[in-house]
């Protein structure tokens, strides 16, 4: 009787097995037809030609030295970089680094301790102008090229950036840009000081107008987020400007017309986004070509063939971030709505499976889960630079109504808050702006960290009590 139930139970289990492999091999046998829009964003070619206005040339070639044009330079880094790629772009690593003389370049030799540290500093305002003339001057003087290029960069009202779509392509050199852009505010802070309000102003906000371009412009989920932290940098400071110079309250219209040129829409992550689609392609492309090579033992290459369907793969990795891109679409009062159905869309690209193990394309779908980080923090710290323009934007509207009722006595704040609620709102969830009547500050609290906040803090807070009469 023993003996009965155990082989009956032993075919059973054999049973199930047969089963089961029959059902994975009639599941992954036939690959699928790798949709046009796949196969489009896999051919990404580069310009025909380049706009010689299109300031992120100058940053290609920002390090060169005096004796040669950093346009020239740019342009030509860009058509070498772009031809590495047409020529290596399904290899896991592009070959033949790009190799310049190094009498073209410029070595920029630059101390951190030269700018305000933006976490540990109070007031980057007063930070430089506590400073002595004189040693200002000179680091101004030792970084003599490198704002050279910089003020050929800010004369060019075109920025767009042109970066080959792959994992190891070379990126510009975004924290000299940074330097360069805080040397800027730091001199604009001095004609300020010195009584040149208007000309100060202007400095202050055409860097801030640049940090508009790069945003919009930027290719690269790494260029869009270093772009951020430039246009928090300009809003902290022209805020602590405000603060300490009441004057540039005189020049209300150029403020506005620079917070006019600010919309959701510029700031959105898409274009970002569709690079990270496009490397992520390259890179299960380059997958795929090596899982692809002729097998020396036909039973291993069946294997494989089963195991691993490229066209599938590819199209699935297409609609893996394609998910991502329709959250940037769909705005920040959106967000939280479509972020939280994103686990339950996902579980439906990838199909049955147990674990981290799926019925079809498990290598696949194994490699693209393992390789695509989660853009959470990128969201979030895109919409936190959002709720920090909509409090700076409160502000300045406020200190009007300061201004035309002789002082802030004469104004209900917290009326005028609600009043202009829907204008000036919580870009997470519409709500108004938060006020402190007792510390005359006005608030909103965001979800990520950052180095341009004093302390890391995610209260962001802006103070009115400069405009006590």
């Amino acid at each position: 009787m023993f003996k009965k139930f155990f082989w009956r139970g032993l075919l059973t289990l054999l049973l199930l097995v047969l089963c089961g492999l029959i059902l994975f091999i009639t599941a992954n046998l036939r690959d699928q037809e790798l949709r046009p829009e796949v196969q489009a964003a896999l051919q990404w070619q580069g310009p025909k030609t380049v706009d010689d206005e299109n300031g992120f040339l100058i940053l290609l070639g920002m390090n060169a030295n005096a004796s040669v044009d950093p346009l020239m330079l740019g342009k030509q880094r860009l058509a070498a970089e772009i031809q590495r790629y047409q020529k290596d772009r399904f290899l896991p690593y592009l070959e033949n680094q790009l190799e310049f003389s190094a009498s073209h370049e410029a070595a920029f030799d630059y101390q951190k301790s030269d700018l305000c540290d933006f976490v540990v500093t109070p007031n980057c305002v007063a930070f430089y102008l506590s400073r002595p003339v004189r040693q200002e001057q000179e680091i101004l003087r030792s970084q003599q090229i490198m704002l050279q290029q910089f003020e050929r960069i800010l004369a060019k009202q075109i920025y767009v950036e042109i970066i080959p779509p792959h994992i190891t392509a070379n990126l510009p050199t975004y924290g000299v840009l940074m330097h360069a852009a805080e040397l800027k505010r730091m001199q604009a802070l001095r004609l300020l000081a010195d009584g040149q309000t208007a000309q100060g102003l202007s400095v202050l906000l055409t860097v801030a107008r640049f940090s508009q371009r790069w945003l919009a412009g930027s290719s690269h989920i790494i260029s869009h987020m270093v772009a951020l932290a430039s246009l928090q940098r300009d809003l902290r400071i022209l805020d602590e400007a405000l603060q300490r110079f009441p004057q540039l309250l005189e020049h209300e219209a150029q403020f506005q017309d620079y917070l006019g040129h600010f919309s959701e829409e510029r700031m959105y992550l898409d274009r970002a986004l569709q690079f990270e689609s496009q490397v992520g392609l390259q890179l299960m492309q380059s997958m795929v070509s090596t899982q692809a090579e002729p097998q020396s033992d036909w039973k291993q290459g069946l294997i494989m063939k089963l195991l691993h369907r490229p066209n599938a793969a590819l199209n699935l990795t297409y609609d893996w971030h394609a998910l991502w891109r329709s959250i940037a679409l769909r705005g920040s009062r959106q967000y939280d709505l479509a972020h939280a159905a994103l686990g339950a869309q996902q579980r439906a690209l990838l199909g049955f499976g147990m674990g981290n193990v799926y019925l079809r394309d498990p290598i696949s779908k194994i490699l693209l889960t393992l390789s695509t980080p989660g853009f959470e923090t990128f969201f979030e710290k895109n919409i936190d630079i959002l709720a920090h323009l909509k409090l700076f934007s409160l502000k300045l509207a406020i200190l009007n109504q300061v201004t035309s009722n002789h002082g802030i006595a004469n104004v209900d704040v917290a009326q005028f808050i609600q009043a202009h609620s829907a204008l000036y709102a919580n870009p997470y969830d519409g709500k108004p702006i938060a006020w402190d009547p007792v510390q005359q500050l006005l608030f909103i609290d965001v979800r990520q960290s950052s180095n341009q906040v004093y302390q890391k803090s995610t209260r962001l807070t802006l103070s009115l009590s400069s405009t006590r009469h």
